[in-house]
């Protein structure tokens, strides 16, 4: 089990499964945040305490960017709509995690979310080279 919260603590998440990877994406939000995400659903493979404000960018408007609105860390974005089981995916913000020791071994896939929409970069990298 992973668990993260904001800077100021408001926020909290639990992430309840093990993650086969970490992605770290180049778009225009994602560079601007810094983060690296790992994925589920909500209510599924995570819990999310704590009230959120979300950003929805005006081009893409399928994913909310949610963020303490106390101390302003970016926790994870959701989806707008529920996929097919009914459940609505996260993208959990691996820089939120408690323990970077802990998530430092998860596989890190770079992917091109700017030009090309697809995975990209060094091979057989962590979270770890990317976390300092």
């Amino acid at each position: 089990m992973i668990t993260g919260a904001c800077l100021c603590k408001k926020v909290s998440w639990r992430y309840q499964i093990e993650p086969e990877r970490a992605v770290a994406c180049n778009c225009t939000v994602c560079s601007r945040h810094g983060s690296m995400w790992i994925y589920g659903s909500q209510d599924k493979d995570l819990e999310i305490h704590g009230d959120t404000k979300f950003y929805l960018r005006q081009d893409k408007q399928n994913l909310g960017f949610h963020f303490c609105d106390s101390c302003g860390c970016t926790l994870f974005w959701k989806a707008m709509k529920p996929n097919e089981d009914g459940l609505f995916t996260v993208g959990i913000n691996l820089r939120q995690a408690d323990d970077p020791d802990l998530v430092g071994r998860i596989p890190l896939i770079h992917y091109d979310g700017l030009e090309k929409y697809v995975s990209v970069g060094p091979k057989g990298q962590t979270v770890k080279d990317l976390w300092h």
